[in-house]
């Protein structure tokens, strides 16, 4: 298996694809926009919230790998992008699977000699780091969409 396979494998296994754990897909699978919207009441994102970190994030890193100018970010921006501005729980979907599958078709599209260089002009660190980041940060994530439908009692084993 190549790094590439490798990086892409975890990838699919955080988006779309059964493995070790339960991929975004199928932890969002059925969810109504009440649910989505749902929180415990305490300091806690709600599902909708963190879809959208998992938007603007997945999708910054997509303009980064295209190489399309980046707006600048704000000292604030981590909250801001689990703020919600989008409405309809469908078009949030649809917007969540449009960043997962760009960002899946642009890695497994790109050269070796891409993946291999630096994202950021300060930085040594190749695209097959932050892809590792990438992955983890969409884990984590996952985990914690599958936990609050559990605490919510929407979670079917299956």
């Amino acid at each position: 298996m190549t790094t590439k396979e490798l990086f892409l494998d975890q990838f699919n296994a955080c988006y779309d694809e059964e493995n070790w754990f339960v991929p975004l897909i199928r932890a969002i699978e059925g969810l109504t926009m009440e649910q989505a919207k749902w929180n415990d009441g305490s300091t806690n994102h709600s599902i909708l919230q963190l879809v959208h970190h998992l938007i603007f994030w997945n999708g910054r890193y997509l303009l980064r790998f295209k190489e399309f100018p980046l707006p600048e970010l704000e000292k604030s921006t981590e909250d801001l992008t689990f703020e919600i501005d989008i409405a309809n729980w469908d078009s949030t979907l649809r917007k969540l699977n449009e960043v997962f599958t760009d960002l899946r078709d642009a890695f497994q599209n790109a050269s070796e000699e891409k993946l291999q260089s630096s994202p950021f002009k300060d930085s040594a660190d190749p695209w097959y780091s932050l892809i590792a980041n990438i992955n983890i940060h969409n884990a984590y994530h996952i985990g914690q969409i599958v936990y609050i439908r559990k605490l919510q009692g929407s979670w079917e084993k299956g």
